[in-house]
């Protein structure tokens, strides 16, 4: 058997209980993003036939349009390339906004090597755990005026924008980009503001880089809005899944520098099954052995 695999079905079914019992308003509405390019597509595929269908609207920011996938040709700035992935967050930011802004509460964001559990997002963001960061509630990341000056002047908006993914720090707290994130309404236009308002100021706008989670992180602590402690009650991480076959084995470390959170803002890591959420959103599937296609379609079957 897998070890966590228990934990992790007991959690989408508490998820799914919360969400039957909250009136049809409260629920709220997720778009779901995925980018990806044309020789990626059959995965695309597997990702429509699963887990797309359990967010309120999809599309798929390719480089050739596929209604059937979802897929949208978004045009962006410089070359369709890996290394180009900040320009492409930019225009699947813009396009989210001028298209969906209304119609959507949350717009999610990841790449097509994931699995994602939807409810466990939406049963999240229906939570007091979510709900009081819309209140102001500041955690040991927004607390610190040291490194973010105006994190306090940006708890007190009304509506407040908020960023919400798996956070790892190099200076600051910056979103994880292989384990997705999401950006709520205020966040989705505060960013879009200021691609429009800055873009001849700021040099920001023009870098040609893949490091769109750290780009898109600093966008936002810039203006105080930092990434928020997205563990859950009982210390587990929602939004750090991997190859849920090996995920027991997680030995506290990671590439996403827990050690130096904890160092910095007494943010602790557990290891093993421990370090993860019952209600785990993502699971980044880079590296699994069966491959990400077979991953997606094994995975789903045990979350049916």
């Amino acid at each position: 058997g897998i070890p966590i695999l228990p934990k992790l079905q007991d959690g989408l079914k508490k998820s799914r209980n919360l969400l039957s019992e909250l009136p049809k308003e409260e629920v709220p509405k997720i778009l779901c993003i995925v980018y990806t390019y044309d020789k990626d597509h059959d995965v695309l595929e597997a990702i429509r036939n699963t887990w797309a269908n359990d967010c309120d609207g999809f599309f798929a920011a390719s480089n050739k349009t596929d209604e059937i996938l979802g897929a949208v040709d978004l045009v962006h700035r410089g070359e369709e390339a890996y290394q180009n992935m900040w320009q492409k967050t930019r225009s699947i930011l813009n396009y989210a906004h001028d298209y969906f802004l209304d119609k959507y509460d949350f717009f999610f964001l990841c790449g097509v090597d994931m699995f994602v559990l939807v409810d466990n997002l939406r049963a999240y963001l229906s939570s007091d755990m979510y709900l009081r960061y819309n209140n102001g509630y500041r955690d040991e990341f927004s607390l610190r005026d040291d490194l973010f000056p105006l994190a306090k002047k940006s708890s007190k908006l009304r509506p407040r924008p908020l960023l919400i993914g798996m956070p790892y720090t190099i200076i600051r707290v910056l979103p994880s980009g292989g384990s997705g994130y999401a950006l709520n309404r205020a966040a989705l236009e505060l960013f879009v503001h200021l691609d429009k308002t800055t873009f001849n100021t700021d040099i920001r706008w023009n870098k040609t880089t893949s490091e769109e989670d750290f780009l898109v992180g600093r966008t936002f602590y810039n203006e105080g809005v930092v990434v928020m402690n997205t563990k859950d009650e009982a210390g587990g991480w929602r939004l750090f899944g991997s190859c849920i076959e090996t995920m027991h084995e997680f030995n506290g470390i990671s590439p996403v520098g827990l050690g130096l959170l904890e160092k910095k803002f007494n943010v602790k890591a557990s290891k093993g099954i421990d370090a993860f959420s019952a209600q785990t959103v993502t699971f980044h599937l880079k590296g699994c052995d069966d491959g990400v296609i077979e991953s997606i379609y094994r995975y789903q079957s045990f979350f049916v």
